[in-house]
């Protein structure tokens, strides 16, 4: 996903995105395949899970952020994407 410019501070623009808030998540099938991405920040992590559906789209079943603790705002960004998925 190319996000585009910055605005200030850092945050993505995401001019020609449309979300929906809040989120609107599917039922999990497990007949589905699944992916998930997640993503680090100097401050935060994120996930989110989405599953193909039939008409080739990916639809939201699950997602999920937390904020780093001090101690492992340092880490380096490889450890950061570690814990991304610890």
């Amino acid at each position: 996903m190319d996000l585009g410019d910055t605005s200030v501070g850092g945050i993505p623009s995401f001019e020609g995105y449309e979300f929906r808030w809040p989120p609107v998540l599917m039922p999990y099938d497990v007949r589905k395949k699944i992916i998930v991405s997640t993503d680090a920040s100097n401050r935060w992590l994120g996930a989110v899970m989405t599953q193909i559906q039939m008409e080739k789209t990916q639809r939201l079943v699950a997602e999920a952020s937390r904020p780093l603790t001090a101690s492992k705002e340092g880490y380096v960004v490889i450890e950061k994407e570690a814990l991304e998925v610890t």
